[in-house]
């Protein structure tokens, strides 16, 4: 999934819980939104982002780590690494390795929570 309004409202729903509403702006346009006020931008802000991070640990009891790496055949290339475990360390939950980290977070998230036993 890509980064944006759709995996940022995602996020906003089954990491934190709130309800989500569409409301149309065009024919083939919405604003997506929570009663009385957009969300944070959880996939582009990294700010927003370790709110996910935050959260998961908090509320479910989850390990988070980021990290940055630089594949072996393209050593100009950075990607991150954003790897959920359980709290106790015992079993990985999620491994996502994307170009941002904003991006690595999110989709770790919605990943471990699927996972989650």
């Amino acid at each position: 999934m890509e980064s944006g309004p759709e995996l940022d409202a995602l996020i906003h729903e089954k990491v934190f819980g709130h309800i989500i509403k569409k409301a149309p702006l065009s024919q083939n346009q919405f604003e997506m939104s929570s009663p009385n006020k957009p969300f944070p931008k959880y996939s582009t802000d990294i700010k927003a982002a370790f709110e996910v991070v935050e959260h998961l640990n908090k509320a479910k009891d989850f390990w988070t780590e980021l990290k940055q790496i630089r594949p072996a055949n393209r050593p100009d290339k950075v990607e991150w690494v954003c790897d959920i475990y359980t709290g106790n360390l015992k079993k990985i939950l999620s491994s996502i390795i994307i170009d941002t980290p904003s991006h690595a977070i999110c989709l770790a998230a919605l990943e471990a929570l699927s996972a989650e036993p």
